[in-house]
């Protein structure tokens, strides 16, 4: 059986995705992590944890699901004037998935995010937080 975790699966991207994977394959599990619950029966993950994806709790659920693929799309694409703040939800938190995803043994990540992460400001922290490894190359 595939796992699947998906962290944003109350997002209207993440809704069909969670809908076209039940329909098209019988043999996936998904695990959904989001701030909100799932708003529809149709788009309702197998399993699902209700917490920001910055919480500590995030690489215990990863690390206790054992998906095979994580998907991260949980961002906010309006943007928001505060920086910090804008920085903190779609940078931190991608830190944060990207990590747990490599702490589970997921084979496979998909990281789906929004205009207002620059590809560089992602690299440059990935890279202070493992100087050995090259990670989001820009090209």
């Amino acid at each position: 059986m595939k796992r699947l975790a998906i962290a944003g699966s109350s997002g209207y991207l993440c809704r069909n995705i969670i809908e076209h994977e039940r329909q098209r394959r019988g043999d996936v599990e998904i695990l959904g992590l989001d701030i909100r619950p799932p708003a529809s029966a149709e788009a309702l993950p197998h399993r699902f944890v209700e917490f920001d994806i910055l919480d500590p709790r995030l690489a215990d659920a990863l690390r206790s699901f054992r998906p095979d693929t994580v998907i991260h799309a949980a961002f906010v694409l309006a943007p928001i004037r505060d920086r910090r703040k804008m920085r903190r939800v779609n940078v931190d938190r991608c830190c944060n998935v990207l990590e747990g995803a490599a702490n589970c043994g997921a084979g496979r990540v998909m990281l789906v995010s929004s205009a207002n992460t620059s590809p560089e400001t992602l690299r440059d922290i990935v890279r202070s937080r493992h100087p050995d490894k090259r990670a989001c190359p820009a090209r």
